[in-house]
Order: C-alpha cells, then sequence, then structure tokens
C-alpha cells in the first residue's frame, strides 16, 4: 500500500477519531496504518501501562476513582494517540507541501533536461528541442519551462472570450 499524503492522512485520522468518539467499533489494523512506528510504539506502551494497571487495581465503579488512578479503555488510549498524531500531522503539513513543490519541480527539470539531451543527440537543433522538450512536459501535466498556456481547449466559452479580451488589450498596450 502507498505511503498516504499528509493531507489524505489528515482527513483518515479525523475520520477514525470520530468514529472512535461515536463509540464505532474498529479493528486495531485500521488505526495502525494510520500510525507511524513511533506512534504505534507509543500506543503499545500506553495500553500496556493499562494492562499493568489492570493488574493492581480492581475496576474503579466511578469517573472520580477512574481519573485518580489514571484508568483508561482501550477506546481512550486510542483516541489520545490519534489526537497526538493528528497534531503531528498537521505541524509537518506545511513542509511536506513544500517538499513536494521541489520534487514536481526536480522532476519537471529532469524530464526537460532529458528531452532536450535526447533531441540534440539525434542531431535537431536547440529551439526544436526545447519545444519538444516543453511539450513533453504537457504530456506529463506539468507546467511547461516556457509558461505557455495548453488549456485553451479546457477554457469555456466566457474564459476564452475574456482571454482573447485580455489579448487585444495586451496587444494594443505593446503597439502604443
Amino acid at each position: 500500500m502507498p505511503k498516504l499524503e499528509v493531507e489524505h492522512l489528515i482527513e483518515r485520522i479525523r475520520k477514525r477519531i470520530e468514529q472512535l468518539k461515536n463509540r464505532e467499533l474498529l479493528a486495531a489494523k485500521d488505526i495502525n496504518n494510520l500510525l507511524n512506528k513511533a506512534q504505534r510504539q507509543s500506543l503499545k506502551d500506553n495500553w500496556s501501562k493499562q494492562l499493568e494497571l489492570r493488574k493492581i487495581h480492581k475496576t474503579p465503579k466511578t469517573e472520580e476513582e477512574k481519573k485518580r488512578i489514571n484508568w483508561k479503555t482501550i477506546r481512550e488510549v486510542r483516541l489520545e494517540v490519534l489526537e497526538q498524531a493528528l497534531a503531528e500531522a498537521q505541524d509537518g503539513l506545511l513542509s511536506n507541501f513544500e517538499k513536494r513543490l521541489v520534487e514536481k519541480d526536480v522532476k519537471r527539470t529532469k524530464i526537460f533536461m532529458d528531452n532536450v539531451n535526447k533531441n540534440i543527440k539525434k542531431g535537431v537543433d536547440k529551439a526544436t528541442a526545447s519545444i519538444r522538450a516543453n511539450n513533453e512536459l504537457t504530456k506529463h501535466g506539468l507546467r511547461r519551462l516556457d509558461n505557455m498556456r495548453t488549456d485553451k481547449n479546457r477554457l469555456n466559452k466566457r474564459d476564452r472570450e475574456i482571454s482573447e479580451m485580455e489579448e487585444k488589450i495586451r496587444n494594443s498596450d505593446q503597439s502604443e
């Protein structure tokens, strides 16, 4: 199973937290899949402490007694660990987004340079090689390095008319 992106991870953790709060039954794997190794270990350690507590004390009768001896159910332990995991995921959201932007830019540059070099080796001039490399970027769904718009076919009628008016204004500004 591929690793989840942070946005999807946050969404799924929130869903599991909501299910736990609604007292729905969840399989352990549904929770463990959302946790990293350290978080799984934390869950295991917290539950082990509760099992030790159960060996020492009888089941408390009142909420006050539960709080005094720090008694928790497996649901409460899981909820606590999931909330910590959610906080960690939200803290890393911006850095993960920046990392993905850098990775995308690196991928874009690599595709462009590989295609330019491949075309130059075939004997194509640099300008044509650059155009072909930009076309390859378009095929991969990446922004072109020459910043040429490729989505004119996807515009609706109103957007096309606005684009044409903007182009006329730009041309009239250039001619003045």
